[in-house]
């Protein structure tokens, strides 16, 4: 099973037969070939070989061309403080479900991620500082 697939130059999994990506094909087989038709897929842990349909949305295009210039542009360099990974999981998870949903609109994607990050940096001391060491 495993040799039917092969990593492609972008990183991504590949059916050798068909050329198809493999996370096109799971989320297919999760959300049906329309709905996956009208919008792209996302790997929620960025690990694009991750293909487990828990692991798989779907956003709009403009959805997700905003979520990863925002991760692109906040990207980790040594010393700086980061979200510990459950606190950064949290609001990476709670941001994708409100914006699917429709309950919170894009415009506000920004205003809602520093809201909750202050939140649970300040209460539950979801922060650390990160180092190449020490990556989690």
């Amino acid at each position: 099973m495993k040799d039917d697939k092969e990593i492609d130059e972008r990183g991504y999994l590949r059916f050798k037969d068909s050329k198809k990506f493999v996370h096109i094909w799971v989320a297919e087989e999760k959300y049906g070939k329309e709905a996956v038709k009208n919008h792209e897929v996302h790997h929620l842990d960025g690990n694009k070989l991750n293909n487990r349909k828990e692991n798989l949305i779907l956003l709009s295009k403009e959805d997700h061309f905003y979520l990863h210039d925002y991760l692109k542009q906040h990207e980790k360099k040594e010393g700086m403080l980061e979200l510990k990974p459950w606190a950064r999981n949290i609001l990476l998870f709670t941001t994708i479900y409100l914006i699917i949903s429709g309950i919170l609109p894009v415009s506000y994607f920004l205003v809602y991620i520093v809201t909750i990050a202050i939140i649970l940096i300040v209460l539950v001391g979801g922060i650390k500082q990160y180092s190449k060491e020490n990556k989690d």
